[in-house]
């Protein structure tokens, strides 16, 4: 009788379904993000760093997005630390030395009623894509009639330059045009204005996009300027 109940056991347990089973394997884990390249630094951080230093030029540029069809220049606002390092840069070359001026003004008489140089409009800042034409320019008054100066980045362009054209009219229109921006021309560009009276300057800040950017900033190689200029 024990045999019988044994064998009966054992049908029973092989006759029982098995619950025990094999562990789903695991998902297998979420890939690992692109490895982050080191940031390089901005046109406009460089140019705080070399102007304001290091401390006071940790701060992150946001930009107006671009819009998709965009040929011919158009007006953009700077953000509150790029005007800071304008309004750095202008006070700067109203109290520095300059070369020449664009035109052959000169002081040697003072007129009756003198005036000290004032803007009636003034540059406004643009973006446009590379290899398009761009144009700054502004009014001015003053007696006697002021001389000009444009800078970009602070260096003084030359009236004899190759790559931008310096115009003056009499009726005080001020303009520095260039056929075809490149992304060395992305900067700061100042045109300061001097008599006997005293000086006075403004800037625009041009943003060059590359052909192929959509929506962001550009970001000059380097920030440099070909000597030829």
């Amino acid at each position: 009788g024990g045999g019988g109940g044994g064998g009966g056991y054992v049908s029973c347990l092989t006759s029982v379904p098995c619950f025990l089973s094999i562990a789903p394997p695991c998902p297998p884990p979420p890939p690992l993000p692109p490895p982050t390249l080191p940031q390089r630094l901005t046109y406009e951080e460089k140019m705080a760093r070399r102007l304001l230093g290091a401390d006071n030029a940790a701060t992150v540029f946001n930009f107006q997005e671009a819009e998709e069809d965009q040929g011919a220049q158009q007006d953009y606002k700077v953000s509150t630390f790029e005007q800071r390092l304008i309004s750095e840069i202008e006070f700067r070359l109203e109290r520095s030395n300059t070369d020449e001026s664009d035109d052959e003004v000169v002081h040697d008489e003072l007129p009756p009623q003198c005036s000290a140089p004032t803007f009636e409009r003034k540059l406004k800042h643009i973006k446009l894509f590379e290899g398009n034409p761009f144009t700054f320019t502004c009014k001015v008054s003053g007696q006697p009639m002021p001389k000009v100066y444009w800078f970009k980045d602070g260096n003084q362009i030359s009236k004899r330059s190759e790559h931008y054209q310096i115009g003056r009219k009499p009726d005080g229109t001020c303009s520095l045009h260039t056929k075809a921006a490149t992304l060395d021309d992305d900067g700061n560009y100042t045109i300061m204005l001097a008599n006997p009276q005293g000086r006075i300057s403004c800037t625009g800040r041009l943003m060059v996009q590359t052909v192929s950017q959509r929506g962001r900033s550009p970001r000059s190689p380097a920030g440099q300027s070909p000597g030829r200029r």
